[in-house]
């Protein structure tokens, strides 16, 4: 028994991105059930996810080939993060994902305090450019030339997992608002004493992934500290978005257009929000 999942952002508004998101999600999943038994391996299930990516991006552009659609910019893009539970040898189990775009897992383990918890981000380091919210790192669907996708960040990781740790899988939709620079925040606002910076165009962009990354862990550990059961977690991740982005939101529905990026005034980021969230068991 293997356990698969994917979410995926399509990348704009319109019907043809919802299409590309949901096509790379039913795909991506599609192969792998079609393909469990041919998993042997951890490089077998590699492999397989490099391939549920490729037959992913072709799903975003099967209709130029029947001419229901002529022009590339008719066709939407998307990101995708898929990950695959398996057994590794006896009495241990592995969690492998792939991404392209800005989708993270986390891998959150529970200690004997009700208030042990910690997160492990799985996917760390993944976005090339981590203070423009309008670079997602890459994509699924005809980006570059000839209908290519962008696969600059596009990674494969691993982390060793056991039963009881719960893996969470999010969009930018909620990654944003547990991100200090769209909560308003400065860099030395999230470590005064070890960060002076006070704009996060000051840092170099592997410090300035590893703040961000420090702050959202440190983050989600305090906001999930009763929450116990995937539905728990889901539910209090989603209540933090909500929460943090009240003012944005009333604003887009007071003035009808997007808020201004002061995100002093007008606090974390409206996108689509995928959470999936499962807690790792014994195989049998």
């Amino acid at each position: 028994m293997r356990l698969f999942a994917a979410v995926s952002n399509g990348l704009g508004w319109s019907e043809y991105y919802r299409k590309a998101a949901k096509g790379c999600t039913d795909t991506a999943i599609q192969l792998f059930e079609e393909n469990f038994a041919r998993i042997a391996t951890v490089e077998d299930a590699a492999m397989m996810l490099l391939k549920a990516f490729r037959a992913a991006h072709d799903s975003t552009t099967k209709d130029l080939s029947t001419e229901k659609v002529v022009n590339y910019w008719e066709v939407g893009t998307a990101t995708l993060l898929a990950g695959l539970l398996l057994p590794i040898e006896r009495n241990k189990l592995g969690f492998l994902c792939a991404t392209v775009g800005d989708g993270k897992a986390f891998r959150i383990r529970f200690g004997k305090k009700p208030t042990d918890i910690s997160v492990e981000d799985i996917t760390e380091g993944t976005r090339a450019n981590i203070t423009d919210e309008d670079d997602v790192g890459g994509r699924l669907g005809p980006h570059n030339e000839a209908g290519a996708p962008d696969q600059r960040n596009m990674s494969v990781f691993y982390s060793k997992v056991q039963p009881g740790d719960v893996i969470l899988m999010l969009t930018e939709g909620v990654l944003a608002n547990y991100d200090a620079q769209f909560l308003g925040m400065t860099p030395k606002d999230t470590d005064p004493k070890n960060i002076k910076a006070d704009m996060w165009s000051d840092l170099e962009t592997p410090k300035a992934d590893a703040v961000k990354s420090a702050f959202r862990i440190k983050l989600l550990e305090r906001l999930l500290q009763k929450a116990k059961t995937p539905l728990q977690i889901t539910q209090d991740i989603i209540n933090h978005v909500i929460a943090c982005t009240t003012v944005r939101r009333a604003f887009l529905e007071r003035e009808g257009k997007t808020p201004p990026k002061n995100y002093v005034l007008y606090p974390g980021k409206l996108d689509h929000a995928t959470v999936v969230c499962f807690t790792v068991t014994e195989f049998p």
